[in-house]
């Protein structure tokens, strides 16, 4: 293990209560299931089940994550824009690390790039856990940026749930820490994957026989007998 794995791991359970962590976790675990009910059929039809289920599975969790950072008196939480004010990202802070979310659609991912996540691993502090936290004078308020990945958003259950600290110019991650490994047994599987299934509208040719409205009968047409000539 490097150094500079063994620090990013140092800092973040130095700074984040154990109780936070597990809680993510939870917080994770109940997005999925009520995402897993309320949209489904019939509520929705599959295709629009398909459309909003991600928005939905990301808005429950980040309401769900921001309620329990909230809850911790070390953390200090809001909610910001993006850079085009289009969307909004939880913001917590434990120390000098902050963390935000963001859901991927499988391992080795990085999300999709925004300005503010560039921005913040750019600080200074992730210079300084990159070379060596330990060896060097710890300037206070230096931050380090970390994100909690999750996902996929199509699954049942999250198969991800990890911690990684991308490099100040987001090309890599320096370091990715894996709670799904450190604090086994919250979704019964750390490796279920599988697409949510949704129950189709039955059609006419699954109906049971009771079921099946007959046609009707056809009317006879009986032909008017032919009028005697005068």
């Amino acid at each position: 293990m490097s150094s500079s794995t063994s620090n990013f791991d140092n800092l973040l359970y130095e700074s984040c209560p154990t109780e936070f962590l597990t809680g993510l976790l939870q917080a994770l675990d109940r997005s999925y299931k009520v995402t897993e009910k309320n949209v489904s059929y019939p509520t929705f039809e599959r295709p629009e089940a398909m459309d909003v289920r991600g928005h939905y599975l990301r808005g429950k969790f980040e309401t769900e994550w921001k309620r329990l950072a909230a809850s911790f008196p070390s953390a200090y939480v809001e909610s910001r824009k993006n850079h085009r004010k289009t969307s909004n990202y939880t913001w917590v802070q434990f120390g000098r690390l902050f963390l935000t979310a963001s859901s991927v659609p499988e391992r080795g991912r990085k999300p999709r790039p925004a300005q503010f996540r560039g921005n913040y691993a750019s600080a200074n502090g992730q210079l300084e856990l990159e070379m060596d936290l330990y060896e060097r004078p710890q300037l206070e308020g230096e931050p380090v940026y970390g994100i909690f990945l999750y996902g996929p958003l199509k699954a049942t259950l999250p198969s991800i749930a990890t911690v990684a600290f991308p490099d100040i110019k987001w090309k890599i991650f320096l370091d990715k820490i894996d709670l799904l490994k450190r604090h086994p047994g919250f979704f019964g599987t750390n490796e279920l994957d599988v697409e949510v299934q949704y129950e189709p509208r039955p059609e006419v040719g699954d109906l049971s026989p009771e079921e099946i409205i007959p046609e009707p009968d056809l009317p006879i047409i009986r032909r008017r007998p032919a009028e005697e000539e005068g």
